[in-house]
């Protein structure tokens, strides 16, 4: 059984964002299974009020105190995951499967391997109209993404002008919501050579960014065999979609070894990375600060660089966060920089809390961290408990 001290370090000694972050997700989870706003600021109101009366009976300010910010948390996780589906709603409907005259913005164009397609653009619709009535229609900078099988004749950062295009809405729920989290409207099929180009800014730090990317993966690609190439592309940079072939057979034999999660970048992989240079750095004779501020630009280098997931994201914020408590000579929890991060990605998109990268990364890292500090706690507890029986 559990001993009281243990359960009430394990309650309460933790970092009071961790109640805000659960009655956050509380509220998503609450408009997810079909509850209304109004449901949603009921439940809210009750958990203030409950806040309230403890901290008038109990009198112990301190451990409560963040009590009264889990109701309005709450509320504050529906209404921004609502928003977010009536956004996303509103163009469906408005489109309805009708053909749409569209003035995009490139923002990535990618060579894909594929038996039919050559290219896939993706594309920020800044306007829009319905071909047959020219009614505007609002888009919310949402994405689509263009599948082509002619070569490309623009750039990134380009304003584009597309008549009659045909948007092939989500078929599945599961696939709807993807959609929703990536903000894309959905796929269509496009002939370049159809398209106007309207404006090409004469600097764009987003293009140079992007085709520096490109021709480094190039010169890569061009100097290792295919196999090779395919493996470093996948653990190194996080580009899994090349060489098909040879990707599915490094799937199959990493999956046979059990060993499949090793593709999929994440905090283990950055880790790796900041090691070998944190190794390296200690054969140059410079401050420790210069240092930190060479291994930060390093790794934020290799974070445009590449090709980014949620998991991959999540470590390079938690490292950032690390670093700036450094400089400032403070202390960071482990455990509130996890939440901290947590919370920040879902208010800037809701949506991610549905999805397994974000669960297992997010999910299994606050767990393993909560662990280690209830451990912490126990040990400290342990101690002082040896110093004051100790007979002296």
């Amino acid at each position: 059984m559990l001993h009281f001290s243990r359960l009430s370090s394990l309650i309460f000694f933790i970092p009071p964002s961790l109640w805000i972050a659960w009655a956050y997700i509380g509220g998503i989870l609450l408009v997810n299974y079909g509850k209304s706003l109004l449901a949603s600021l009921i439940i809210s109101l009750i958990f203030f009020a409950i806040s309230v009366l403890i901290l008038y009976f109990i009198r112990i300010a301190r451990p409560f105190i963040i009590l009264l910010l889990i109701g309005p948390s709450f509320f504050l996780g529906s209404t921004l995951y609502q928003q977010q589906l009536n956004s996303y709603q509103q163009f469906l409907n408005q489109i309805s499967s009708q053909a749409i005259n569209c003035t995009l913005l490139i923002n990535d164009i990618n060579t894909i391997d594929h038996p039919r397609f050559r290219n896939l653009i993706s594309a920020t619709i800044e306007n829009a109209q319905l071909s047959q009535t020219q009614k505007n229609i609002a888009t919310n900078n949402r994405s689509l993404l263009i599948y082509t099988t002619q070569h490309v004749p623009f750039r990134v950062s380009d304003s584009i002008s597309l008549e009659n295009v045909k948007i092939k809405q989500p078929s599945s729920q599961s696939l709807l919501q993807f959609f929703c989290k990536e903000k894309i409207v959905g796929t269509t099929v496009a002939n370049m050579d159809n398209a106007k180009l309207i404006k090409r800014p004469t600097i764009s730090f987003l293009r140079m960014l992007f085709e520096k990317k490109i021709n480094n993966f190039s010169t890569l690609q061009e100097k290792m065999s295919r196999s090779s190439f395919t493996f470093f592309s996948s653990f190194f940079l996080g580009n899994r979609k090349i060489n098909k072939k040879e990707n599915d057979e490094l799937k199959y034999q990493c999956k046979y070894w059990g060993i499949s999660h090793y593709l999929a970048r994440s905090g283990l992989h950055l880790v790796i990375f900041i090691m070998v240079w944190e190794y390296t750095l200690r054969f140059i004779p410079i401050f420790f600060l210069f240092k930190q501020a060479l291994l930060i630009l390093i790794t934020l280098i290799y974070f445009i660089f590449t090709w980014n997931s949620i998991s991959f994201f999540r470590a390079f914020l938690t490292f950032m966060l690390y670093k700036i408590y450094l400089f400032k000579n403070a202390q960071l929890h482990t455990l509130h920089s996890i939440i901290l991060i947590t919370v920040v990605v879902l208010v800037a998109n809701p949506a991610q809390l549905f999805f397994l990268d974000f669960q297992l990364s997010f999910g299994i890292t606050l767990l393993l961290a909560w662990i280690n500090h209830f451990r912490k706690i126990i040990h400290a507890q342990q101690l002082q408990n040896s110093s004051i029986n100790k007979p002296y």
